[in-house]
Order: C-alpha cells, then structure tokens, then sequence
C-alpha cells in the first residue's frame, strides 16, 4: 500500500479525488475511480489524452495523495533522466509529453528502469498527447520504454465528452481563485455546453479567466462569455460548415501549439491523420461502407484508401 493509504483512509482519498476532479460525467467518474486503484500501488502511471486535458493536473494530484513529503520534480525532454531522477528522490517524477523524447534520451530513461529494478525510487508518472502504442507500432517509440511505463494507464476524457461536468468546472474555478463573485450564469454554462473545446479544461479556464478580467463586477452569463471568446453579441451559431476551414483549423491548433509550442515534432503528420480518420469515417459512412466509391469521392486509388485505413485503425462497415 501506498504511503498516501497510510494515513488517509480509501474513503478520504475518494472524497479528494472528487474534489479535486469534480463532474459526474460516467467518463470522469471512472477515472477517478481508476486513480483510486493507482493509489494503493507504487507502479508507474501513463497519462494519455488531448491536450489541454489535465494530464499535468492530475499528475500533481496523484503526487498530492501518494507522495505529499516528497518533492513533484517535472521532467522536460531537455533535462537529464538520471539527473532528475536523483533530485526526485522518494517523491514523484513527472515527464510531460513523453512521445517527445529522443531515441537518446529514452535509452537513458530505459537504462535508468532497468538499473532501479527492485529498488526504492520515485513515484514516475509521464504523460503523452500522442497515442504510445501507435508509435511503437511504427517504430517510433521505443518497445521496452512503454512496457516498463505502461503498468497503470490512464486515459483523460477530452472535455467535449463529458460537457455535462462543466458547470461543476465553473464552480472548481470560482472557489480555487476565490472568486465567488464570478460564478458562471445559468446562461452562461447553457452556451458553454454548447462550444466544442478543443483546448479541452485548458481552454475553457483561460476563458474563464478572460471573462472574469473583462466583467469584473458580476456573474459571467453567455453574453460575457461571447465576448471574451471573441464573438459579438449579435453573431448566430451558424454551421461549423460555413466557417473556412483555416479558422477551424486556428481553433483547433492555436491552444495546442500555445502550451506545446516549443516541443511539437511531426506535426505536418500528425494534422494529416485527425483529418483523414474523421474524413474516411464520414465518406464510408456516406457509401454505406463501399470503399471502391468511397475512393472515387476522395479521387484516391481504393489500394491507396485501404493501405491509410489499416495505418489510421478505420473500418468499413457496410449497411
């Protein structure tokens, strides 16, 4: 058992968990409900999820009720493993965004699991936007690395999975900045139900935030909110399909490359397969599953449409 289980009761750590991670979404409800599990063993924890998501949140929490005398030491792909690995001590070990490192940098994290087998060390927790598995797949990430941090691995909902939390996320918000006066209106979580967040929780706090500096006297309703999201009042909700697609493409990629930015690798690829998955889903969809006409309509050789949809997980299901 875990040093957190030591002191604080299985009871009391459900109690923080839903605290600390409010919503009762059935999605964010089995997560905690995992981390409950986390707590009573020492292994390492993988993080995966959108960006934005909370992986580095949740990180922190699990620090918080695992290992509090310790110290929460965040890796960058730039530091040395053993080096923060030392420094981390009997605390915890974050690695943010793990997919980034070098070949180099995951021998040497590689080196430093197999030399600590059977010994004390830090609690590791790492994180990744990228799905591991498909990188080892395709030899990109490497093999033994995600079997020795793929014990317990927990997948973060995005927020547009679990919308019916974001109120419970409104008042999270209000209390942890002491900013009861700033409650979000009925109005207001009705309209924020209704956006799409691909920045996920990220997103949706900075826009919070904006909208509290810009209304400080009240509570924020859906027309506050418009504002700091950059709309007018008068704007109606027209479809996503009426939008050109470089502003949804801003939308998606600004909050994105705003908290990642200086680490992005491969993005080029990585734009390329979430818009062919959805576009090859949808086109099936439309074909009722039949891939020679579903490649006439994306003007692509059927060989060629086949060889992508075994590379992106895409299945034909015909009606």
């Amino acid at each position: 058992m875990s040093a957190a289980l030591a002191s604080l009761t299985p009871e009391s750590c459900k109690v923080l968990l839903h605290q600390d991670m409010p919503g009762e979404s059935s999605a964010i409800r089995a997560v905690r409900t995992y981390l409950l599990h986390c707590l009573q063993s020492d292994q390492p924890v993988l993080l995966e999820g959108e960006p934005g998501c909370g992986k580095a949140y949740v990180a922190r929490l699990i620090h918080r009720l695992d290992r509090p005398n310790g110290p929460f030491v965040a890796m960058t792909v730039q530091d040395d493993p053993a080096e923060m690995m030392a420094r981390a001590e009997a605390g915890s070990l974050f690695l943010d965004e793990i997919s980034d490192l070098s070949p180099e940098a995951q021998n040497g994290l590689l080196r430093l699991f197999r030399a600590a087998d059977g010994e004390a060390s830090p609690r590791v927790i790492v994180a990744s936007s990228r799905d591991l598995a498909s990188l080892v797949a395709q030899e990109k990430f490497h093999a033994e690395l995600y079997l020795r941090i793929n014990v317990l691995h927990v997948t973060l909902p995005p927020l547009r999975e679990r919308k019916q939390d974001i109120a419970a996320l409104c008042q999270q918000w209000a209390q942890q900045e002491n900013l009861a006066a700033h409650g979000v209106a009925e109005s207001g979580v009705l309209w924020l139900s209704q956006q799409h967040w691909p920045g996920n929780v990220r997103q949706l706090r900075n826009l919070l935030h904006r909208a509290a500096v810009q209304n400080p006297n009240g509570h924020l309703d859906d027309a506050a909110l418009r504002c700091a999201f950059g709309e007018t009042q008068e704007a109606e909700a027209g479809s996503p399909l009426a939008e050109p697609f470089a502003t949804i493409l801003s939308r998606y990629l600004t909050p994105f490359l705003e908290a990642h930015g200086e680490h992005v690798q491969d993005l080029h690829a990585r734009i390329v397969e979430e818009v062919e998955r959805p576009l090859f889903r949808l086109v099936l969809q439309a074909t009722a599953g039949n891939q020679l006409r579903a490649a006439a309509m994306l003007g692509l050789n059927r060989n060629t449409l086949r060889k992508r949809m075994r590379h992106l997980g895409v299945e034909a299901e015909r009606s």
